[in-house]
């Protein structure tokens, strides 16, 4: 929390514990971690711990933006996931 994350995270298996001001969220396995700060370029707004054999994918900020922005359909369809993600998010807190 507060720090500057420089990776883009999708956890697909496994157990994450998310700490954000003192209070504990365990999320469903299948989610972005670092969503917000990948779009905004801020600092990470939680601490987030994946537990032993937790599988997940990450990706480089930087290069997945240099990525995303030669290919204009990848981006779209990217962007939906992450928009899909951040709306299931809301729609649970």
């Amino acid at each position: 929390e507060g720090s500057e994350l420089n990776n883009l995270y999708y956890f697909y298996e496994g157990t994450v514990v998310i700490e954000k001001s003192g209070r504990q969220i365990h999320p469903k396995p299948v989610l972005f971690i670092g969503e917000l700060e990948f779009l905004s370029a801020a600092t990470a707004s939680a601490t987030v711990v994946a537990k032993l054999g937790s599988k997940f994918v990450r990706w480089e900020a930087k290069n997945l933006r240099k990525l995303l922005e030669k290919d204009q359909s990848l981006n779209h369809s990217f962007m939906k996931l992450l928009n899909m993600d951040l709306a299931a998010k809301v729609a649970r807190s």
